[in-house]
């Protein structure tokens, strides 16, 4: 039983982790349509502002930081975690909406870069 942790306790040696996960997840997205903005206006892409990169980055903090919120909101003490990693450190409702933005996230990012392929293989 010493090596059971409460979900609050198993939540704050995995924030790092959650936190880091969640801005992967929203990178990866990011890195696509940066490459099908790329790939679609290749002679205007060198010309966009900084500043939309510097959004797409922001609002991947965003995203994990809301996340990382919930799930911290959601531990419980009561909760006993039998093995501490990032999905179990989340209790069930918030590891429903971490696993379903997560979902999401990855269909979108797998759109955009199928999108972005099609208008590859359609430039050659």
């Amino acid at each position: 039983d010493d090596v059971m942790l409460s979900n609050l306790s198993c939540f704050h040696h995995s924030v790092h982790g959650i936190f880091c996960l969640s801005v992967q997840s929203f990178l990866g997205l990011t890195i696509g349509f940066d490459r099908l903005l790329a790939v679609t206006f290749p002679t205007k892409y060198n010309s966009l502002p900084l500043f939309i990169h510097a959004i797409f980055i922001f609002s991947s903090l965003i995203f994990a930081t809301l996340i990382t919120l919930i799930g911290y909101f959601d531990s419980k003490s009561t909760v006993i975690v039998p093995v501490c990693m990032p999905p179990t450190a989340f209790n069930v409702s918030s590891r429903l909406i971490w696993i379903g933005a997560s979902f999401i996230l990855g269909l979108f990012t797998l759109l955009v870069y199928v999108v972005a392929h099609v208008k590859c293989t359609k430039l050659q």
